[in-house]
């Protein structure tokens, strides 16, 4: 039963929901995440900005084309719509493709401006799910995006763009574009093995030049800010003329956190120590 399972917050490009733990992120692309569980798929979790609004037939259309050999059929919906998330239209379906059935689920908002597609590979209990469903939420655009993945938590600034993402053994990466700025997030596992020498020499290396300005046992900036003669020819050596980078060793989860902000203009100070601020281990 769902009250007997562990639950955790997760948040990523807009939506943020409420996941089982043993669920784990096999698969993030910009507005995408699978979760699988012991290497099997559970939960396929898409979402879309819809420009025009588009109506439920239409929707229905779409993921019909969007996969070749998909069949769908109506099907009852599996939860009660009052438990659902407010301001959405719910309609589910019976899928099958290739060799996977299960239950697809269409959340389309009031306005027809953002629409939650969700399949779940033949669920054992489908009201079990019902706690995931009911958290879901998309973000407001004019606000500060919380992101929430793995055990690495960050706000982007409101209207943030994420450009790049990359996600290995030790070594998380968030790239997004903000105004005329590159903020990059980064999160290094073990602390123990990565910190050899020192922070300051580790983060060296991410500093794109810059040199270093502020240095503690766990904390350390390093920034560049360029007049206009240097800053043109820091650009056409491809190189940004304004660069600040804070990093931080969290000794209680054996981490590394740091924020890297890139641009032709500085980045306000008191909007940078926000976002550094905002960087945790979970």
């Amino acid at each position: 039963m769902s009250r007997d399972r562990a639950w955790t917050p997760a948040a990523w490009n807009g939506i943020r929901c409420t996941i089982p733990l043993d669920w784990h992120p096999a698969v993030i692309e910009p507005l995408f995440l699978l979760f699988e569980n012991q290497r099997q798929p559970v939960c396929r979790l898409r979402w879309q900005f819809l420009v025009r609004p588009r109506g439920p037939d239409k929707i229905t259309a779409a993921v019909r084309g969007s996969l070749a050999g998909l069949s769908l059929n109506p099907l009852p919906l599996p939860w009660p719509q009052a438990r659902l998330p407010r301001g959405y239209t719910a309609s589910s379906h019976r899928y099958r493709h290739d060799r996977e059935t299960g239950i697809l689920l269409i959340l389309l908002s009031e306005k027809e401006d953002f629409v939650f597609l969700i399949q779940f590979p033949e669920p054992d209990d489908p009201m079990d799910l019902l706690p995931f469903l009911a958290s879901l939420e998309r973000q407001p655009v004019d606000a500060f995006w919380e992101w929430r993945i793995f055990d690495f938590r960050l706000l982007t600034p409101p209207q943030a763009r994420l450009a790049t993402h990359e996600f290995l053994p030790g070594s998380f990466r968030i790239s997004c574009t903000w105004q005329k700025t590159v903020l990059t997030y980064f999160r290094f596992k073990p602390a123990d093995i990565l910190l050899e020498k020192s922070l300051v020499e580790f983060g060296r290396q991410l500093a794109d030049g810059a040199p270093l300005v502020h240095a503690e046992p766990d904390e350390a900036q390093w920034e560049r800010a360029s007049g206009p003669l240097l800053s043109l020819a820091q650009r056409l050596g491809r190189r940004f003329p304004h660069c600040r980078l804070w990093l931080r060793h969290i000794r209680d989860h054996n981490g590394i956190v740091a924020l890297r902000a890139q641009g032709n203009t500085p980045l306000d100070s008191s909007l940078f120590s926000r976002l550094c601020s905002s960087c945790l281990l979970i």
